[in-house]
C-alpha cells in the first residue's frame, strides 16, 4: 500500500511520465537546465551536498520500484528507470486528486500577498496551499510569500477554511508599491 507522496516522488513520477526513462545521474547534471527542478527538489541549491541529494533521490527511486510504479533495466547504478503502467494510472490519478478547478476572475491590477507559517504537523496541506496558489496565478517571492494580482475565489477561501488552516493564513493588498531607494530620492 501506498501511504505519502511528497513532492520529490510526483516530480519524478511526472519526469518519467514525460520523459520515457531517465538515468539517475540525469536528474541532477547542473550544466542542464532541464535538470533544475530535481536539483532543486532535492535541496541542490547549496543546502544539501550532492551525495546526500543523490541519497534521497536514488532512496525514492527504489521506494517506487517496489511499489511497482517504476521499473529499472539493469540493476546497476546506470540503470535506466520507467514509469509502469501502474506508475501511469497511479500518476493520472494523483494529479485528477489534487486537482482542483477555479473559475479565476481577471487580475485586476491589486497586489495581493499571501503569506502563511503552516505547522510541519500539516505538510500536505502546506504543499497543496502552495500548489493551489501557483494554479490561481500567484507567484512565489518567499518559501512561504505568494504575490498574485487577483483576487483568490470563494471557493478556494471555502476550501481552506473546511481544511482548518484559515488561522494559519493572512491575506494581504497593497495599494501602493516602491523600494526604498526609490522613497529615498
Amino acid at each position: 500500500m501506498i501511504f505519502s507522496y511528497g513532492s520529490l516522488t510526483k516530480e519524478v513520477l511526472k519526469f518519467l511520465g514525460s520523459a520515457g526513462y531517465a538515468v539517475l545521474d540525469g536528474f541532477l547534471p547542473p550544466q542542464y537546465p532541464e535538470a533544475k527542478l530535481a536539483r532543486l527538489l532535492l535541496g541542490m541549491d547549496g543546502n544539501r551536498s550532492r551525495k546526500a541529494a543523490k541519497h534521497a533521490l536514488s532512496s525514492t527511486l527504489h521506494r517506487l520500484k517496489q511499489q511497482g510504479l517504476i521499473c529499472s533495466t539493469t540493476p546497476n547504478k546506470d540503470a535506466k528507470w520507467k514509469l509502469t503502467r501502474k506508475g501511469r494510472s497511479f500518476l493520472a490519478k494523483l494529479d485528477a486528486d489534487q486537482q482542483d478547478s477555479y473559475d479565476l476572475a481577471p487580475e485586476d491590477g491589486v497586489i495581493r500577498i499571501v503569506t502563511f507559517d503552516i505547522p510541519e504537523k500539516f505538510r500536505a496541506k502546506r504543499a497543496w496551499l502552495r500548489e493551489q496558489l501557483s494554479a490561481c496565478g500567484y507567484h512565489l517571492l518567499q518559501r512561504s510569500v505568494f504575490v498574485g494580482k487577483r483576487p483568490l475565489p470563494d471557493t478556494f477561501i471555502k476550501r481552506i477554511d473546511a481544511m482548518r488552516i484559515v488561522n494559519y493564513i493572512h491575506i494581504a493588498s497593497l495599494n501602493q508599491t516602491g523600494t526604498i531607494e526609490k522613497r529615498m530620492r
